[in-house]
């Protein structure tokens, strides 16, 4: 009677053990298939971030204008520098688009007063989004568009002479950017375009060129 017990109790724990292991491969199977449809996407060897490439661009401009203060026109230059984050997602082989972030420094130095030797600084760090659209040529030329808000610190045009201090305002100003590239190729490629910003008026002392340079991968 005693080793009916004994082996009663060691087939139901025999049958218990087959029946968490068939559940637990169950879960397991139930899992891999539901999350197979989002790592079919977002994996390497999905369709969706094979076909994202990243860049860090490298900003510069320089700038000549002029300033309306108290009914006088003052000459000014800005100096921007920044560096700007971005990624694609190829759509083909050659069409691409994606989101762009700037974070840039702007250094305006204003004349103090007609014919004076003299200038008033104005020193600020302003930040911008965007999105941008590619066509590549051919694997070394690309043609680059881009639509961006920027927040940037602006002079009004009044200055406290006393204090020797300009009065500043904060607004969002909208660009619209077309050029062409170049880009080195490879995995890790080095890339440089030049732009011309539809949205700012060219005139003898403000020609809207930019240049930018950066690095990408996967481009």
């Amino acid at each position: 009677m005693k080793k009916i017990l004994i082996l009663s109790f060691l087939t139901l724990f025999i049958a218990c053990l087959f029946t968490q292991d068939a559940q637990a491969q169950h879960r397991r199977k139930k899992k891999k298939k539901s999350s197979s449809k989002v790592e079919k996407y977002f994996d390497e060897s999905g369709n969706f971030f094979s076909k994202v490439y990243y860049g860090a661009g490298l900003n510069l401009n320089w700038q000549q204008g002029a300033i309306i203060s108290g009914g006088i026109p003052l000459n000014t230059s800005t100096f921007l520098f920044g560096i700007s984050p971005m990624a694609g997602y190829k759509f083909t082989e050659r069409l691409s688009a994606g989101p762009r972030i700037e974070f840039f420094y702007q250094g305006t130095r204003i004349q103090a007063a007609p014919n004076s030797n003299e200038d008033l600084k104005l020193n600020s760090v302003n930040f911008g989004l965007g999105v941008f659209g590619r066509f590549k040529i051919n694997q070394t030329y690309f043609i680059h568009a881009e639509y961006q808000n920027i927040n940037e610190e602006t002079p009004t045009g009044v200055i406290n002479f006393q204090s020797n201090e300009i009065e500043t305002t904060r607004s969002w100003t909208t660009n619209y950017y077309a050029g062409v590239g170049y880009t080195s190729g490879g995995l890790v490629g080095v890339e440089a375009y030049l732009l011309w910003n539809f949205a700012q008026e060219f005139t003898s002392e403000n020609i809207p060129i930019y240049y930018r340079f950066g690095l990408n991968y996967k481009f």
